[in-house]
Parts: C-alpha cells; sequence; structure tokens
C-alpha cells in the first residue's frame, strides 16, 4: 500500500529556518496550511504560500514545477503556482522547495457545493483541461522536456490491479464495498493496449484537493508534482470522480473528443486515485478527505 509517513519531518522550526535563507523574504507570520502525501505547505505573512517536500519520491516532480509552471502558466486561462521564491538545499533539509503566491479560493473538497453547483463547474473543468492538453500548450510550454508517464499510470496491466489493491483494503476497512460490476470493468481493463504516443501535458494528479474554487467557479489548478506528458486520460478521471454522473455529459461535450478507450482508462485510474484519497483520509483521521473520496467512488460506479 501507498505509504503516508514522511521521509523528513518538517515543522515549524525548520521552515522558519529554510525561509530565513530566502532572498528578500522577511517572514512576520507562518501558519501550517496543509499536507499531503509527498508534501507540507506553510503560509508565510498570510500572503506567501510554501511547499516542501516530506518524501524523496515528490523532489523530481517539485523540479519540474519550478522548471516549468512560469511558462505554463502564460499558455493557461486558469491560476496556477507561479515559483517566485525558490530555496535550495541545505545541510538540514536535502531538496529544494518553492513560494507562490496565495491562490484565490478554497479546495473543491473542503466547500460545501451541492451536486447541482459542481455541475456548473463541469463545463469550466472541461475547458481547463481542454485548453491544457492542447497542442498549443504543449509547444508554449516546451512540453517535449517532460518525461512521458513516469509513474506509468496509463498502463492498464498494472494500474488496473492496484486500484483493486486499494479497493481491497478500503473494503477491508469498511469503508465502502465496489459493486461487483465496476469489478468486472476494472478486471476486464487490464486488456487495454497501451495507448499511442503521448503529445499532451497533464497535470497527473487532477482531483478535489487540487482544484480551487471560489464564487460557484474554479479560481486555480495546484499541486503539479506529476505534471508529464501522457495519455489525457491521465486527468480525464475527474469526469468519474469530481464530476457528478448527472453532469457527465456536459463535461464530454464541453471537453471534445474522447475515445471509449481512453474513458476506460480514466475510469480505472480514478478508482485507483479516490480509493488511495480513502485510505489516506482514513489513516490521517481527515474525515474530509475520507468522506469526498467514498462519494467520488460513489459517482465512479455510477453508469
Amino acid at each position: 500500500m501507498r505509504k503516508w509517513t514522511a521521509d523528513v519531518a518538517i515543522d515549524e522550526e525548520l521552515v522558519r529556518r529554510l525561509l530565513a535563507k530566502i532572498r528578500g523574504l522577511e517572514v512576520t507570520t507562518l501558519e501550517w496550511m496543509a499536507e499531503g502525501w509527498d508534501r507540507s505547505v506553510w503560509l508565510a505573512n498570510g500572503e506567501w504560500v510554501f511547499g516542501f517536500p516530506r518524501q524523496e519520491t515528490a523532489v523530481a516532480g517539485v523540479k519540474r514545477e519550478i522548471a516549468t509552471l512560469s511558462s505554463l502558466a502564460a499558455v493557461l486561462h486558469v491560476r496556477i503556482p507561479l515559483p517566485v521564491h525558490v530555496g535550495d538545499p541545505t545541510d538540514s533539509y536535502p531538496w529544494p522547495y518553492f513560494g507562490w503566491r496565495r491562490l484565490p479560493g478554497e479546495e473543491l473538497g473542503a466547500v460545501s457545493l451541492d451536486d447541482e453547483a459542481r455541475r456548473g463547474l463541469a463545463p469550466e473543468l472541461a475547458r481547463f483541461l481542454r485548453r491544457l492538453h492542447s497542442e498549443t500548450v504543449a509547444r508554449a510550454a516546451s512540453g517535449d522536456r517532460l518525461p512521458v508517464d513516469p509513474s506509468g499510470r496509463t498502463d492498464m496491466r498494472r494500474r488496473a490491479p492496484k486500484a483493486l489493491e486499494y479497493v481491497d483494503e478500503v473494503e477491508r476497512l469498511g469503508l465502502w464495498q465496489l459493486p461487483s460490476a465496476l469489478r468486472r470493468v476494472l478486471a476486464g481493463a487490464e486488456r487495454l493496449p497501451p495507448p499511442a504516443a503521448p503529445t499532451a501535458i497533464v497535470h497527473g494528479d487532477l482531483h478535489f484537493r487540487h482544484v480551487l474554487v471560489e464564487a460557484g467557479g474554479i479560481s486555480g489548478v495546484i499541486d503539479w508534482t506529476n505534471l508529464c506528458r501522457a495519455d489525457p486520460a491521465v486527468d480525464l478521471q475527474v469526469v468519474w470522480g469530481v464530476v457528478p454522473p448527472a453532469a457527465r455529459d456536459d463535461f464530454l461535450r464541453e471537453y471534445g473528443s474522447i475515445t471509449p478507450d481512453q474513458l476506460l482508462r480514466a475510469r480505472v485510474l480514478a478508482v485507483s486515485l479516490y480509493a488511495a484519497l480513502a485510505l489516506y483520509g482514513h489513516a490521517k483521521q481527515e474525515g474530509g478527505v475520507r468522506s469526498e473520496a467514498i462519494r467520488a467512488l460513489e459517482w465512479v460506479a455510477t453508469d
């Protein structure tokens, strides 16, 4: 199963020492904001958000963010983090980190939106992904420099069994029960051939914690450590796990052409991702994450 514990303990004392090395930044206030399985996030002076890798597996992704996000932001129509303050490894902390100006809004999963409000977000989310996956963005952001699917997310021979492994643990804990029909779908997905050579830039880990919303719209997209080139299905899992079933057609019409194989890959990835998030929320006693992930699994199971 996934490793939830950190390779490096990140506390306020360490963060203050690291931020003291950032030229031009004088820290007057500092507060912990959030934590995921690979990064700890802190807010300095109520304005600057800093993300510190917790695990070595996240470091390559942080380096890609530092190198790519500024050029990507210039061609997207949604706010993303811009690396302004970049910190180098030190004797007490072995990895690079960076800070960006705080984006408006709150995590989608932390906002009490009913299905109708979420349906209103579906076309906007589809437009964002259509733009991100376009050749125009790939050229402008030098997508050819990004690795190709380094986590093997589109390899269904690996991902479908992994999804079932996560779901089996979810069931063992009594969090959710996989319908037999969806279990057959996952088993059959192992036979999917590899996708064509990928040209699209993908976010790589798009879910309810990484989409920010404000005033009924999308105000930002954060946490790009899985940024790479891959089949768009890697991001299109949101149509199963973030978009309510009644809004799927709205999303698909707005996004455009999606093959049946891509949609099936996306569904498998949705099961894997939201089962993992349910396990994370359970292990870390984050009830909001757990309940949001289980709701997403219910949507994935709804044809």
